[in-house]
């Protein structure tokens, strides 16, 4: 066996467990906020928004700030509060109970002090007469004491929320636009000789980066909507039990994927070079390139540095290198035959997103499972199945967009690389920038939609109809509606396409 073969080591299985991950997209986005304190000191107290809460204004009137009483503020407060800033202790009762005792006191705000410095985002069911009427936020326990001790000095202050930043939304559109056209070009470039002109000669395949490529049929893009629902309700009920499995499964995976990119891009960079591409012997292992020997440390080096570090403000870079390497790895692996196949999957995924955010509420008694799940479900860990780039200011939210968001419609970008190459179509002509610009123009519609709303989108229900749509009607005018359907493509000869906007000018 070749050294290739061995590093390869991810079963089957695990690889559709992943594909199952990757329907978790990053479908909710954390607002941080602040307590700024004027009176009898001076103090920006970091906090968190609740899910519950409407967004916190950015910058606020100047309010006094009491105690609730009962400090738990889980009955009737029996001391009006009336335009005030409340502060209650966790604990005793929900944070529903404490938002709707303070707002049937006629409180400004409600402020939940934790049990612990550390903060964490709020959730709970979403009664219509809290979410547009009372801010609620959560700030650390040392904080909080700190009011408290000054009770007595008739504090007061105002909350307010640090103005947006674009940079990191630019970098994460950049990012997933280049993943979603590396990985298709990747995938391209071992695609099916049946699937080439005979007159067409494809580049001797690489032993250490070749994989077998999957096509995705009817039964299992059903298969995957099925199994990522099921999933999802798992981790919803399991998940301090289960994010540890994830979390570990994430890190297995990484090795093989950075290690297969990472090796690709050594050989495509030193395709002159002998010394990258000598094969050497190793013992009981097999042959394998220089490239693919210095690619082994690194590829265990990120996901070690990952689980290390994990939870600390660097983590987004090794996390996103694993990310990347695992999107460009199902790309070049898993691979649609037809736009029959592509549609069944994407159409499942655009409804399945939509539901599993907006409308499982309505069955989980007000938690919206999507949510939940991509938060981390209180566990204070987060599911790793996304890319995130910290904003400048280091209180506000991080750019974040998960895996599946980039995988699934990167999948039928894929297809439509394939797709021209077959019927050789060149690249202003072809359906595969058209996807790609699709699938940028989708990802800035999500964005606009995440600051018009103030909440977090699911990103699908913009990227398919700006991907899949488009190309079907574009499909339909120039007539290749049906073998792109079919997927019927790859005998084409210049009279075929004489006439038709694939026509070489």
């Amino acid at each position: 066996s070749t050294w290739g073969q061995n590093i390869r080591f991810i079963p089957m299985t695990l690889r559709f467990l992943f594909v199952v991950l990757l329907g978790i997209p990053a479908a909710h986005s954390t607002q941080f906020s602040f307590l700024q304190v004027k009176h009898p000191f001076t103090k920006t107290i970091s906090a968190l928004t609740a899910q519950f809460s409407p967004s916190v204004p950015a910058k606020g009137a100047e309010h006094d700030i009491v105690l609730a009483s009962p400090p738990h503020g889980c009955s009737p407060l029996k001391e009006s509060v009336n335009g005030s800033i409340v502060l209650a202790y966790r604990g005793n009762c929900t944070f529903i109970e404490k938002a709707q005792y303070a707002l049937a006191a006629g409180a400004y705000a409600l402020v939940i002090v934790n049990t612990e410095d550390k903060i964490q985002e709020m959730s709970g069911e979403y009664p219509s007469n809290i979410t547009d009427r009372i801010y609620c936020v959560m700030i650390g326990q040392s904080d909080g004491e700190k009011i408290v001790k000054r009770l007595s000095e008739s504090p007061s202050g105002f909350l307010w929320t640090p103005s947006r930043s674009y940079s990191a939304m630019v970098m994460l559109w950049i990012m997933a636009v280049a993943t979603v056209w590396g990985g298709s070009l990747w995938a391209s470039h071992t695609i099916p000789s049946t699937r080439q002109s005979s007159s067409e000669t494809k580049e001797p395949a690489d032993e250490e980066t070749e994989d077998m490529s999957v096509d995705i049929t009817r039964n299992a893009a059903i298969a995957f909507v099925v199994f990522a629902s099921l999933a999802l309700v798992l981790l919803f009920f399991f998940m301090k039990y289960l994010i540890f499995v994830v979390i570990g499964a994430f890190a297995i995976g990484s090795v093989s994927a950075v290690h297969q990119c990472g090796t690709a891009a050594l050989r495509s960079l030193g395709k002159r070079s002998t010394f990258l591409n000598r094969q050497v012997q190793i013992p009981s292992v097999g042959p394998c390139s220089i490239a693919a020997l210095l690619m082994l440390p690194v590829a265990f080096g990120v996901s070690i540095w990952f689980v290390v570090c994990r939870n600390e403000p660097i983590a987004w870079i090794p996390q996103d290198a694993m990310g990347i390497c695992l999107c460009m790895f199902f790309l070049k692996t898993f691979r649609f035959p037809n736009a029959k196949v592509s549609s069944i999957l994407l159409c499942l995924a655009f409804f399945y997103d939509i539901f599993w955010v907006f409308l499982s509420p309505y069955l989980f008694r007000g938690k919206s499972v999507m949510v939940e799940v991509a938060t981390g479900g209180g566990t204070h860990e987060a599911i790793p199945m996304l890319l995130r780039i910290p904003q400048l200011c280091q209180t506000c939210s991080p750019a974040l967009l998960g895996l599946g968001d980039i995988v699934l419609p990167g999948l039928f970008v894929s297809y439509m690389r394939s797709f021209d190459v077959a019927m050789r179509a060149p690249l202003l002509r072809g359906y595969f920038l058209l996807n790609v610009c699709g699938y940028g123009i989708g990802l800035l519609i999500t964005y606009a939609a995440l600051f018009a709303m103030g909440v977090g989108q699911p990103a699908l229900l913009y990227l398919v109809p700006c991907t899949l749509g488009i190309t079907c009607l574009v499909a339909a005018v120039r007539g290749h509606f049906t073998k792109m359907w079919s997927g019927d493509v790859g005998n084409e000869t210049p009279e075929d396409l004489r006439g038709t906007l694939l026509q070489q000018p």
